[in-house]
C-alpha cells in the first residue's frame, strides 16, 4: 500500500433512507497480501458535492480490525440524509502521517414510507 499513487477504488451504491446502514473494506498491498492497519485510524465522510470545501457533510462511524475497517451510517445519521437523493462519501486511514483514501463512490438514497425517528 505504501507508496502507491492511484486513485482509491470506486464503489456506489443504495441506501434507504433511516435504516443502518453497514458495509466493510480490507486493505490489501499490491501483491493481495493483507495490509496491517495496527496503529492507522479511519474517517468515514458523507457529504453534498464532490469538493474539499462542500456545503454539507457528516462523518459516520468508523473503525478499523486487523486489515478491515468498518462503515456504518447509523440510523441518526440516515436521518439526515432526508430530502437528498444523491450524496457522495470517502473512506480514508492514517498513521498520523500517512493518509490514504481507500474507497469512495456515490450513495444514491431512497425515502421510505415509515417516519423519521
Amino acid at each position: 500500500m505504501a507508496g502507491t499513487m492511484s486513485l482509491p477504488p470506486v464503489h456506489d451504491f443504495e441506501y434507504y433512507i433511516g435504516d443502518t446502514g453497514e458495509f466493510s473494506v480490507t486493505v490489501k498491498n499490491s501483491d493481495q497480501t493483507l495490509y496491517d492497519l495496527t496503529g492507522f485510524t479511519s474517517t468515514f465522510v458523507i457529504s453534498d458535492t464532490l469538493s474539499m470545501n462542500p456545503t454539507w457533510s457528516i462523518a459516520c462511524e468508523s473503525s478499523i480490525i486487523g486489515s478491515t475497517v468498518f462503515c456504518t451510517i447509523s440510523h441518526a445519521m440516515g436521518n439526515q440524509l432526508g430530502g437528498k437523493t444523491k450524496v457522495y462519501y470517502d473512506v480514508e486511514v492514517t498513521d498520523g502521517t500517512f493518509v490514504l483514501t481507500i474507497l469512495r463512490g456515490s450513495i444514491n438514497l431512497t425515502v421510505g414510507v415509515n417516519e423519521v425517528v
